[in-house]
């Protein structure tokens, strides 16, 4: 018996049902004592002196109040399980938020890091996934210009090496390194956060061809790290200016990348 009352104050839902039915006995016997009243006040034909009405009045009373507390517990236990539903959602719609902010860049990839996944986990050895992660990237945002920089210890001094390039004007023989504060490319590594220039000058960088010759007009520079190390830094030129949601999903690249730098 006391464990079914102990189940019965968890489940909130036959709880309830059990309070809204002694709410509806209590406006029945109370309805049911008022229609008795004028008969239970006569006493054989006469009307029941003060003391003899006194006990049918506290009756009529008695059977009220109860009813009347028990509504009144019936709106308080409404009231309370109407905001534990709304905590809960809310709780919920939190998780969820937390969830999708946890998981967007990994369940949900966008179509340019799906196809910049494939591009590295498609081939082995450092040299290769760099080269490939780059020509699939430039070649989805149509860049003009791109190059993988990838940090190293010289002597005493923290530089950038060239190590992968995208339509350079150089011969693969040419050695490019900064050293970390020096120019753009220094620049972003030294302070760890991403680059993005969206005004370079005429001739800046000029990009060459069969067809000619022609400068891209927007540069993005983003850091290759992990955690706190920074590994490397990805340039990226192009013709066409790269949106705020775009930049990130670059950025997101740049640190898979990370994995693949030894």
């Amino acid at each position: 018996m006391t464990q079914r009352i102990t189940q019965l104050f968890k489940d909130q839902a036959r709880l309830g049902k059990v309070i809204s039915v002694f709410f509806f006995a209590g406006i029945v016997v109370s309805a049911f004592v008022l229609f008795m009243l004028p008969h239970n006040l006569v006493y054989k034909g006469q009307v029941a002196s003060v003391d003899g009405a006194w006990p049918v009045f506290i009756q009529l009373f008695a059977v009220i109040f109860i009813t009347f507390l028990i509504g009144l517990g019936a709106v308080l236990f409404a009231l309370l399980t109407k905001k534990e539903t709304i905590v809960y959602l809310e709780k919920r719609k939190t998780e969820n938020a937390t969830t999708e902010g946890t998981s967007g860049g990994q369940a949900e990839d966008s179509d340019l890091v799906k196809a910049f996944r494939a591009a590295i986990d498609q081939v082995k050895g450092e040299k290769e996934t760099l080269q490939s992660g780059l020509n699939s990237i430039s070649k989805q945002l149509d860049a003009g210009q791109g190059a993988i920089y990838v940090a190293a210890q010289k002597d005493d001094k923290r530089v950038l090496e060239l190590r992968s390039g995208y339509a350079l004007n150089m011969a693969e023989s040419n050695k490019v390194q900064f050293e970390f504060g020096e120019g753009l490319v220094g620049q972003a590594a030294l302070s760890g956060k991403s680059l993005y220039i969206d005004d370079i000058p005429e001739g800046y960088i000029t990009v060459l061809s069969g067809l000619g010759s022609a400068s891209p007009r927007f540069l993005l520079l983003s850091v290759i790290r992990k955690g706190n190390e920074i590994k490397g830094v990805m340039e990226l030129a192009t013709f066409s200016p790269l949106k705020e949601n775009i930049r990130k999903q670059i950025d997101e690249m740049a640190t898979l990348l990370a994995d693949k730098i030894g």
